[in-house]
């Protein structure tokens, strides 16, 4: 069975260096150097497109896929080895539009001041393979905070049965052979931020999927579906990071002829020899793309770090809650505002309460205003503050105050009444 890979997002950020990540650059490379691993990869080195780190613009970017697709496709025609199946990778940052529901991902061409027009947005790509390749199943891996908010452009005609569902393994799978289809693997539901913090220098969805593929189930047969790799993900994960886990999702709505996240599409390690070999073969992969070592022992500040006119926070560097709050401030024509800076340890520490922060500043001023109020969380001497160390101020208060349900329940109803 042959297997297409194209790989998107970025690292380096010329025109948005605040955007930086080091974990971004090996999760993108050691998950396509697993899937293409000669020993037991599933992808050839002529069947992946690396437009990682690509500075292209996004259009620029979907032509030069669609021409490279072109040529594979052909090439399969003409050697009789067609190719069934097509995986999209993508790692790096995922944020809302202000306003809008539409959710979109920074590549290198993302610019500070135009992030809107200057991000990717998946309907684009989806639409080129549904035209240039609908013969073939489309599998997405999206490592991106919100990843399964762009799962809509994905399945556009299914609007409203994601809406209901994304965030969950859809119905009873059908148990036979799916040819064509579409199928999205997850590193966070619509409502939820990712983690970069895995270990390895990798991000924690990236962490969990290496071991997964590298490792593999002695429960599962010799080949194992998206299906089992997501269930199997989470009890990786939940072991490895406990309640600061991510928490993956499975969506695909849109099958034909079956189910295509339960085709049996990556070879189960454990039941193909044994776990020192297995563990060797994990090793060697993740050596050579450290240069020798294991990423595991490659000093961190060897990394890629980011520049010096890089943003960063002071707790977590690059985190994904803080560039989805530095989006919403500045694209409001607001600059005054340094949010990785400013955000502290005091409102980082809880990976739930980070979510609700994110929803909240995603609120029109008259909202956060209004539910400040309602909640009784201002005091006198706030005058003085800035907007965001007020706002900042007023959720500590809430969370010390044991009112975070309350909090949450009034950010919904200004949610639903956006």
């Amino acid at each position: 069975m042959r297997t297409l890979m194209m790989s998107f997002g970025g690292d380096r950020y010329p025109s948005s260096p605040h955007l930086v990540h080091e974990a971004f650059g090996p999760s993108s490379r050691s998950l396509s150097g697993i899937l293409m691993d000669a020993d037991g990869g599933i992808v050839g080195a002529a069947d992946h497109l690396d437009l990682f780190d690509d500075d292209r613009s996004w259009p620029d970017q979907l032509l030069a896929a669609r021409t490279w697709l072109r040529g594979r496709l052909e090439d399969g025609r003409a050697t009789g080895k067609p190719a069934e199946n097509v995986i999209v990778h993508y790692v790096g940052h995922g944020w809302f539009k202000p306003n809008s529901d539409d959710h979109l991902l920074t590549i290198n061409h993302t610019d500070r001041d135009d992030k809107a027009a200057t991000s990717a947005a998946l309907s684009g790509l989806n639409d080129m393979l549904k035209r240039e390749a609908r013969p073939l199943r489309r599998y997405y891996l999206l490592d991106a905070c919100f990843a399964a908010a762009s799962v809509r452009d994905l399945m556009a005609d299914h609007g409203e049965v994601i809406e209901r569902q994304v965030g969950q393994i859809l119905r009873v799978w059908p148990e036979e052979v799916a040819t064509r289809g579409v199928a999205a693997l997850c590193s966070a539901d619509k409502s939820s931020i990712a983690s970069a913090k895995g270990k390895d220098s990798v991000t924690q969805f990236t962490d969990g999927l290496l071991a997964v593929l590298g490792e593999g189930e002695g429960s599962f047969g010799d080949d194992m579906s998206l299906r089992q790799v997501t269930l199997k993900l989470r009890e990786v994960l939940e072991a490895r990071y406990g309640e600061e886990m991510v928490h993956p999702v499975l969506v695909a709505p849109n099958d034909e002829e079956g189910g295509i996240a339960g085709v049996p599409l990556f070879p189960n390690p454990s039941r193909k020899g044994s776990v020192a070999t297995v563990a060797a073969r994990v090793a060697a992969i993740f050596g050579d793309l450290a240069g020798g070592e294991t990423l595991a022992e490659v000093d961190a500040d060897a990394v890629a770090a980011p520049p010096a006119s890089a943003t960063v926070g002071t707790t977590e560097p690059g985190e994904g809650l803080e560039l989805s709050l530095r989006a919403e401030i500045e694209d409001n024509g607001d600059h005054q505002y340094d949010a990785a800076q400013e955000l502290d340890a005091a409102l980082n520490e809880d990976p739930n309460f980070r979510t609700t922060m994110y929803r909240f500043f995603r609120l029109a001023p008259s909202q956060k205003t209004e539910i400040v109020g309602k909640l009784r969380l201002s005091e006198p001497g706030d005058k003085g503050m800035t907007e965001l160390e007020r706002y900042k101020t007023a959720l500590k208060r809430a969370r010390a105050s044991g009112k975070t349900d309350s909090l949450e329940r009034l950010i919904g109803k200004a949610e639903a009444g956006r």
